[in-house]
């Protein structure tokens, strides 16, 4: 009898719920900071005995689907000018979906050194594999944009952000066969407007304005379900060495140009 997964002993549970806090002042930028989202996940092996189950992997695989990114500056008066830098354009970007590893070509989302991957080793069956999750997003935009037009100051105003994920619990057999077990989504929201209390002070306070819409600023997670996800566009990345990496898009990202006008209106794409 070959080792197999023993069917129905997959269990995934979100133990501690994403959720975003209010973006904070830190030096010359504001801070989006998150409560990180927490999983605890396992499952067995079965075979018979003399069957040796290395080779076998537990662990997730995350898809970031979605991106909004965008910020707007502008002067103190609307002679100052105003600037607006869009990280999340898809023209930019280019890929829609990535997969979250380190570098391209991983599987594996690896966030908890020695937790979130359990690689069974030669011993005793049924074996117990477990594996834990841990992601919190973050993104920093300056307090300040010289405008090259005016010449003058603009101040960060105002800031939106999403990052959609699928988290899928996973397992792989020693010939990198891949068996889908359970499944969920999940997602961080931002967006608020800020105003610092004087345009004259080098260190200013900065108060800060979030959207009264619930979602608006809010981490949000669905419910746990069985096997893989069925949209195409997320199962296409899923384990293809060549999909895009989500760092490498992230970087291609932080290096969008700021669009400036001479006015308080700005064009924006």
């Amino acid at each position: 009898m070959a080792i197999s997964y023993l069917p129905g002993s997959a269990s995934l549970k979100i133990t501690t719920k994403p959720g975003v806090k209010t973006p904070e002042k830190y030096s010359t930028d504001m801070e989006f900071n998150s409560v990180a989202i927490e999983a605890s996940a396992e499952c067995q092996l079965t075979g018979i005995e003399g069957d040796n189950p290395a080779g076998w992997t537990l662990g997730f695989i995350q898809v970031q689907f979605l991106e909004t990114n965008w910020g707007y500056y502008r002067g103190a008066i609307d002679a100052d000018g105003s600037a607006y830098v869009n990280r999340g354009s898809s023209t930019l970007r280019g890929a829609t979906h990535c997969r979250d590893t380190k570098s391209k070509g991983e599987i594996w989302f690896q966030n908890l050194s020695g937790k979130d991957l359990a690689l069974a080793s030669n011993g005793k069956l049924p074996m117990t594999l477990k594996v834990q999750l841990m992601d919190g997003p973050h993104e920093t935009y300056p307090l300040y944009h010289m405008n090259s037009l005016t010449k003058k100051y603009n101040f960060l105003r105002e800031v939106q952000l999403e990052f959609h994920f699928c988290t899928v619990l996973a397992l792989m057999n020693p010939s990198k066969q891949y068996q889908f077990l359970k499944h969920f989504l999940w997602n961080m929201h931002w967006q608020a407007t800020f105003q610092p209390s004087s345009f004259t002070d080098s260190d200013p306070t900065w108060t800060v304005m979030l959207n009264s819409n619930k979602l608006a600023n809010s981490g949000n997670c669905s419910q746990i379900a069985e096997g893989g996800p069925i949209d195409p566009k997320i199962k296409a990345v899923l384990t293809d060495p060549t999909a895009a990496n989500c760092n490498e898009i992230a970087g291609l990202g932080a290096a969008a140009k700021m669009m400036e006008s001479r006015s308080w209106v700005v064009a924006r794409s």
